[in-house]
């Protein structure tokens, strides 16, 4: 509904608005979440995911810079997550 037409940002627009970088700021926060997990809630909304590269590329260097603390908590998330699945699978072999 938001994103009508062939427009690259909200509401038709063919410039950025603060709409648009609202938005996006709770559309990113989904970084944080599993790949799997993130590609099944975004998955089927292939127009929201041109949208946010819009944005980026509308906004860019400044968007990753924004953004790099949501994308260390993916990676130091992911590792601790995968540390702790590690020490389960061993605990499990040895029951």
């Amino acid at each position: 509904m938001w994103l009508k037409g062939n427009a690259k940002f909200l509401l038709g627009n063919p410039q950025l608005s603060m709409a648009d970088l609202s938005l996006v700021s709770e559309i990113m926060q989904l970084e944080v979440l599993s790949d799997s997990e993130r590609d099944r809630i975004l998955g089927p909304h292939e127009k929201i995911r041109g949208w946010v590269q819009n944005v980026k590329k509308a906004t860019s260097p400044h968007f990753d810079e924004v953004h790099e603390l949501i994308l260390k908590v993916k990676t130091r998330t992911a590792a601790t997550l995968g540390s702790e699945l590690s020490k389960d699978l061993k605990t499990a072999s040895k029951l």
